[in-house]
């Protein structure tokens, strides 16, 4: 109807945007005029009938037309989650601070000091995980746990791929009443991808600030943080197999994304795991 058309957007709305954590979801929001992200005291212009999707907060409603999911390659998007989580405490409350704050000690300051510690020195072969009580794991068991998104040492890791992916397919395949469709916004790709779901400049309140990085046409991401081919990126795509599947099926179902676009993000992450030669789901268990 008409109380769902905005004269800017090519989408049908609702419109529910699915914040995957470190993939410039923020920054996504903030544009969006969403309310829940730190946008820095710039000014947001609020579009209606748009809707939020970030960890355990979903306020999308039943009747969402459109999807729009952030995305980045899983592994530089879990090195950015242990950069940015590693040192910081959530502001909530003083009791959510604590639980946190302990949580987080056993796999950063107790284990893991560094990104390439947790790989190298977590990510080895184990046995069964004999315990659920993260404070009674070693830390491999600990590294595993966390990369797996099996037990909540923060927050990213925890709300990964597959979360969101087991969250939302249901409804985006469930087409008996309302054509529904998913749009990517990759993170390698940002300006690119916002100018296929909508005709205005990318991140208009975003762009206000006075940095020329910060333009549609000048927008860059860091991607390459990982040294790609090396061992910390050799075992990654062991320990992240399953993440990967689930990200190619993210980039599978995106409308906007052409069969050419959709390669080239596989190509992408060819270039840190050369055995993932297509978007057929890989075997990981082997």
């Amino acid at each position: 109807t008409d109380a769902y058309w905005h004269p800017n957007f090519l989408v049908e709305f609702p419109l529910c945007l699915v914040h995957i954590g470190k993939a410039a979801g923020s920054s996504v929001s903030c544009g969006l005029g969403l309310t829940y992200a730190d946008c820095e005291g710039m000014p947001r212009d609020k579009l209606p009938h748009t809707h939020f999707f970030h960890m355990r907060r979903n306020n999308c409603p039943p009747q969402t037309r459109t999807y729009v999911v952030t995305l980045r390659n899983p592994l530089t998007r879990l090195q950015s989650w242990f950069d940015f989580e590693k040192d910081i405490i959530p502001g909530r409350s003083l009791q959510v601070q604590q639980q946190m704050k302990k949580q987080r000690e056993m796999l950063f300051q107790e284990c893991f000091p560094t990104f390439e510690s947790l790989v190298l020195e977590g990510l080895v072969p184990i046995g069964n995980v004999t315990t659920r009580n993260p404070k009674n794991m070693s830390c491999p068991e600990r590294a595993w746990a966390a990369v797996l998104g099996a037990r909540p040492f923060s927050y990213h890791e925890w709300y990964n791929y597959e979360y969101y992916w087991m969250s939302i397919q249901p409804q985006v395949q469930d087409q008996t009443m309302y054509k529904k469709k998913v749009y990517a916004l990759r993170m390698e790709h940002l300006s690119q991808d916002w100018r296929t779901v909508t005709s205005e400049p990318l991140f208009r309140p975003v762009n206000r600030r006075p940095s020329k990085a910060n333009t549609t046409t000048n927008m860059t991401w860091p991607n390459n943080i990982l040294v790609p081919n090396n061992q910390v990126c050799q075992i990654l795509c062991r320990a992240l197999c399953q993440e990967i599947q689930y990200y190619k099926q993210f980039l599978t179902m995106a409308d906007n994304l052409s069969p050419e676009q959709k390669q080239s993000s596989l190509q992408e992450l060819q270039h840190y795991c050369p055995l993932e030669q297509s978007m057929e789901l890989y075997d990981c268990s082997h």
